[in-house]
C-alpha cells in the first residue's frame, strides 16, 4: 500500500474542489495529515500516479464523468504512463526546444507532448523496460 499527499493547487482551485498532484508520503504523515483535514490518499501498490490523482478527485466528492474527472483521465492518457512524460521532456530539451512553450499545429497544449511519439519509441527501445507505454 502507498500513502500519498497532493500538491497545493491554490486557493481557487482548492475552493473549486480542484485536488493537486500527488506525492508519496510516509504511512505516518498520511494519517496525521488525513486527521488534520489535509487530501490524502491510500493506493495499492500497482496504481499510477495518474490512477491516484483520479482516485482522489473522486474522494473528494467530483462524479466519477465530472469535468474534473474527465481532464485528469485525459491528461494522463496523453502521457501514456509516469516515464514518458520526462522522456519526452528531455528529449525536446536535447532538440533545444522548451517543453514549456505552446505545442506545434497538433493541437498539444505543450511543446514536450510533441515529442510523445519519439519518448514512447525510446521507451519501447530500451531492453528490460516495465513502464506502460500505451
Amino acid at each position: 500500500m502507498k500513502y500519498y499527499l497532493h500538491k497545493d493547487t491554490g486557493y481557487f482551485d482548492a475552493y473549486f474542489g480542484n485536488v493537486g498532484t500527488p506525492f508519496e508520503v510516509s504511512k505516518n504523515r498520511y494519517a496525521i495529515a488525513k486527521a488534520t483535514g489535509f487530501v490524502a490518499t491510500k493506493a495499492p501498490d500497482k496504481m499510477s500516479v495518474g490512477e491516484v490523482h483520479i482516485k482522489a478527485q473522486i474522494e473528494a466528492g467530483s462524479h466519477p464523468t465530472s469535468h474534473k474527472v474527465n481532464e485528469l483521465k485525459r491528461r494522463y492518457a496523453n502521457a501514456g504512463g509516469d516515464a514518458l512524460e520526462p522522456v519526452a521532456r528531455a528529449i525536446c530539451s536535447a532538440c533545444e526546444e522548451n517543453p514549456d512553450h505552446c505545442g506545434d499545429a497538433r493541437g498539444n497544449d505543450k511543446r514536450w507532448q510533441d515529442y510523445l511519439p519519439v519518448a514512447r519509441a525510446a521507451i519501447a527501445a530500451m531492453p528490460n523496460t516495465k513502464h506502460n507505454v500505451a
